[in-house]
């Protein structure tokens, strides 16, 4: 199947018929930008919005994306440094280190000098 057309174009006051068949070149209208058949359809119904979109504009998308994925990855971690440890199923007893266990926290570095004070009295 030969998929052709009749494109009329104007030059001033004088106008011309140009026969074009698909996938053929047509010196005429080697000056005429072609469109895809999406926007063809917006250049001839005469919406034609304008639009500009800045060189490298989609990397910042990317980033976004990617430094979303990281903070959950992030967050995960946090999450599961978060959660209290099964140490003391460890130990049996009362000693100091069971009570370090238990206090175990944000402020624990004092409890480890007081450990290594006991241990070196030992």
């Amino acid at each position: 199947m030969v998929i052709s057309a009749d494109i009329e174009v104007s030059f001033g006051v004088s106008t011309e018929i140009i026969n074009y068949t698909v996938g053929s070149i047509c010196n005429k209208l080697s000056q005429c930008h072609v469109f895809d058949s999406t926007s063809v359809h917006v250049h001839l119904t005469g919406a034609n919005s304008f639009s500009f979109s800045p060189a490298g504009l989609s990397l910042l998308t990317s980033l976004s994306e990617l430094t979303d994925r990281i903070r959950l990855k992030l967050q995960t971690k946090i999450e599961e440094a978060k959660k209290a440890q099964g140490f003391k199923n460890s130990f049996q007893g009362k000693s100091l280190i069971t009570e370090i266990i238990d206090n175990l926290g944000l402020k624990t570095v004092g409890l480890w000098t007081k450990v290594n004070l006991k241990l070196d009295k030992k």
